[in-house]
């Protein structure tokens, strides 16, 4: 009978110690809110969506993507993205959204191709405003950031033109930032 209870008070222990490993070993949740897919398997959807040529604002999806092209319609200007705004976009990338700058480079590529279809500057900051905004992941801090990406891109070669500034003045309207 003292074996039956030794033996249940083990394997109670032993449960006990095996859920709180597990529960300090996984990631921690921010603030509640829902987790993004990891930059790699953003960067293998992305490739594959280019590969099958889908670069509609409609397939947009993750707020990262929508700060990508938020940040390429800043860069766009005659002549396309600088070198120095692709430079930019990549390392805000990687400060702001943890990607490798192999992983950076894709999703900044991907948003510059993206871009190039875009025959409405205008509506697509609105429209990935509006995906930013509504994304669960993200607060008011995220929010402030990313006008702070854009801020820099517009910033990477000289002070921003007036393109520059308009698409930047609907972002923060939209937003709801004061600045």
């Amino acid at each position: 009978m003292i074996n039956i209870v030794v033996v249940a008070l083990f394997l109670l222990i032993g449960g006990v110690v095996w859920s709180r490993q597990r529960a300090r070993a996984a990631p921690p949740r921010s603030e509640g809110r829902p987790a993004l897919v990891t930059p790699g398997e953003l960067v293998r959807s992305l490739d594959g969506r280019r590969s099958r040529g889908q670069r509609g604002l409609s397939d947009i999806q993750d707020p990262r993507e929508a700060a990508a092209l938020l940040m390429a319609m800043m860069a766009a200007g005659p002549g396309g993205a600088t070198a120095r705004q692709i430079t930019c976009m990549v390392q805000e990338s990687m400060t702001f959204f943890g990607f490798s700058e192999a992983g950076a480079r894709a999703l900044i590529d991907h948003a510059v191709w993206v871009c190039g279809g875009v025959s409405d500057p205008h509506r697509a900051v609105s429209q990935m405003t509006d995906l930013v905004q509504r994304a669960p992941a993200l607060g008011a801090k995220e929010i402030v950031d990313l006008d702070g990406m854009l801020v820099a891109v517009s910033e990477a070669e000289t002070s921003p033109d007036e393109r520059q500034l308009q698409l930047l003045a609907l972002f923060r309207r939209q937003a709801g930032l004061r600045v």
